[in-house]
């Protein structure tokens, strides 16, 4: 059961109102800090449903973002993609299936997403802590 397309907008609304984008250039640390809550939200309304303990696809014995997804490469770019493109679901009754979210994530939002889930699924290793430039890049290397 998922939230749909307007408790997602909720949802986004929510996080953009109560966890706004830092102004301080210097303070990066709380910007992280901002991102990943806002993600975190974001996390909630799109992707919980599917990933979390619990959901159907996670008792059906699918690995959870901990282990072997990528989340622990060393580049963001795989994982941006994910998100943006989604995973087609294959012919036959078993596989792996994601939506794409490129519609429904700006830049930005991608990029708060991908700060909260690294830092709760992660691999060693930081990524950049503003995401969005690798996003619009991968957004128009898919040409959307």
């Amino acid at each position: 059961m998922g939230w749909g397309a307007t408790g997602l907008v909720a949802l986004v609304g929510l996080a953009l109102f109560a966890y706004p984008r830092s102004g301080s250039p210097g303070d990066e640390a709380a910007g992280a800090k901002d991102a990943a809550a806002r993600g975190a939200v974001y996390f909630a309304g799109a992707c919980a449903g599917c990933h979390e303990p619990g959901a159907g696809m996670m008792l059906e014995g699918r690995p959870p973002l901990s282990v072997g997804s990528a989340l622990h490469e060393a580049s963001p770019d795989h994982a941006i993609r994910l998100i943006l493109r989604g995973i087609a679901l294959p012919p036959g009754p078993a596989g792996h299936y994601m939506p794409p979210f490129a519609d429904d994530f700006s830049d930005a939002q991608v990029s708060d997403l991908l700060s909260y889930l690294h830092a709760r699924h992660g691999g060693p290793g930081a990524w950049p802590a503003d995401l969005a430039p690798a996003v619009a890049k991968a957004r128009k290397a898919s040409g959307g």
